[in-house]
């Protein structure tokens, strides 16, 4: 996917900086970005909360984190299952019942909006470097 996306950028005459690496262990200097985006990231991350935290130091005190991620229903049913299945579905793939919401607030972003939809199993969340009083879930 890397080597398909640098001939992308040279055919588009694109001047990226295109990278593989840990999201726990990232290889920017401190406040390197005005915004970072993730995208059915956090699901797959071994560690999310040290993740997290490397979002925050290489962001601005002023950036922005854009999430789109399926995260664990907030329904008590719904919820309950992924849980169960979570396990399962591990070992195929990802987690299915990660509390990434709650992950950013813990982290000590702000969270400025949060939308669910299809039950609750997709969050698109806005956060900003800040105190850990964002809405919670």
């Amino acid at each position: 996917m890397l080597e398909r996306a640098r001939r992308r950028a040279r055919r588009l005459r694109m001047d990226v900086d295109l990278r593989v690496m840990p999201a726990e262990q990232l290889e920017f200097s401190d406040g390197s970005f005005d915004t970072v985006v993730s995208s059915l990231v956090f699901c797959s991350v071994t560690d999310p909360a040290r993740a997290l935290a490397e979002i925050r130091r290489v962001l601005r005190p002023e950036g922005q984190l854009l999430m789109v991620e399926h995260v664990r229903p907030l329904g008590h049913r719904l919820g309950r299952l992924f849980d169960r299945l979570d396990p399962w579905w591990y070992r195929r793939s990802c987690h299915l019942a990660r509390r990434t919401p709650d992950a950013v607030c813990n982290a000590g972003f702000e969270v400025l909006e949060e939308e669910r939809w299809l039950k609750g199993v997709f969050a698109s969340i806005q956060a900003i470097p800040g105190g850990a009083s964002g809405i919670q879930p």
